[in-house]
C-alpha cells in the first residue's frame, strides 16, 4: 500500500484552475506537490498526524511533443527531456529535493478537448507514490488579428 500522494496542478503563471485555458504560444506551469501520509484524523476528517516521505522526489511526464514543449524548471528542480523512439511522444524526468516543484511548458497546438499532462511514475526516495492528476489543459488558437502599420512614404 502506498502511503504518500503526489498532487499535480496546472497553472498559468498567475492562476490555478481545474481546467486551465491557454492559447497557442502561451506558457503554463505544472506544480507537483508531494503530500504527506495521514496517520490520524479527528472527527471532522482533519489530519492530526502526518508523515512526510524523504526526497529526492522524482516524477516523469510523457506527452505529445507537438502539443506542448518543455521550457524550464523552477529553482531547485532539475529536468531531463528525452524523445520516445519511433513515437511523437517525449518524456520529461523531473527531480527535486523539495516536496514542491514547478516546471514550465509552452502550448504548441490548439486542441478541441481538455487533456491532462500524463505522469508515468512518481517516487519519493525511490519508493512509488500515488498520483492525483485531475487538472486539465485546454489549448485554444491564437485569435486572427488585423495589424495596422504606419509607414513613411516619399511624395513625387
Amino acid at each position: 500500500m502506498r502511503l504518500f500522494t503526489m498532487l499535480l496542478t496546472l497553472a498559468t503563471l498567475t492562476a490555478t484552475a481545474a481546467e486551465v485555458p491557454v492559447r497557442v504560444g502561451e506558457q503554463f506551469a505544472v506544480r507537483a506537490v508531494v503530500e504527506p501520509a495521514v496517520t490520524q484524523i479527528d472527527g471532522d476528517d482533519a489530519p492530526l498526524a502526518t508523515v512526510m516521505p524523504d526526497g529526492p522526489y522524482v516524477y516523469v511526464f510523457e506527452y505529445a511533443r507537438d502539443l506542448i514543449r518543455f521550457v524550464g524548471a523552477a529553482d531547485g528542480a532539475t529536468a531531463e527531456f528525452t524523445e520516445v523512439e519511433n513515437s511523437p511522444l517525449g518524456r520529461l524526468r523531473v527531480t527535486s529535493d523539495s516536496p514542491e516543484s514547478v516546471v514550465r511548458f509552452r502550448a504548441m497546438k490548439a486542441i478541441s478537448e481538455p487533456v491532462t499532462i500524463p505522469v508515468d511514475e512518481a517516487t519519493a526516495a525511490g519508493e512509488a507514490i500515488d498520483i492525483v492528476n485531475d487538472d486539465t489543459l485546454l489549448v485554444g488558437p491564437r485569435a486572427a488579428t488585423l495589424r495596422i502599420l504606419i509607414e513613411q512614404i516619399e511624395l513625387d
